[in-house]
């Protein structure tokens, strides 16, 4: 059975800036194969939260959680196609299915860059 991944001591580590922390934090969840916890992960790699930054581990980790239909991987997948090859048609159509995705699930964020695509 899957342990569950509470993000409010997340939140409370973001909110207080213990980045390295935040890593620590998650990586047990993430290596139990929490697609919230790997997403969260994918997070501490782009920006280098408590590890050397690291894009390709991070995108990694957002493919996997989105193949998993975390709403954090989904978004997170989503942005990095839409914003990594703007001139490639299929990425970012591919980039918009995932944030449609993350949408449907309540994500406000996805909303917003939904409608940052719209308006190019």
């Amino acid at each position: 059975m899957e342990e569950i991944f509470d993000i409010e001591p997340v939140n409370q580590l973001g909110q207080d800036k213990l980045y390295d922390e935040l890593h620590t934090y998650i990586v047990p969840y993430a290596e139990a194969g929490n697609p919230d916890a790997i997403a969260m992960l994918g997070i501490c790699y782009d920006f280098g939260y408590g590890v050397q930054q690291n894009e390709v581990l991070a995108l990694e980790c957002f493919q996997e959680s989105a193949q998993m239909d975390s709403v954090y991987g989904l978004f997170h997948y989503g942005w990095y196609l839409c914003n990594s090859n703007k001139e490639d048609n299929a990425t970012q159509e591919k980039g918009q299915e995932y944030l449609l995705r993350a949408s449907k699930q309540g994500c406000v964020p996805a909303d917003y860059e939904l409608g940052q695509l719209a308006a190019r």
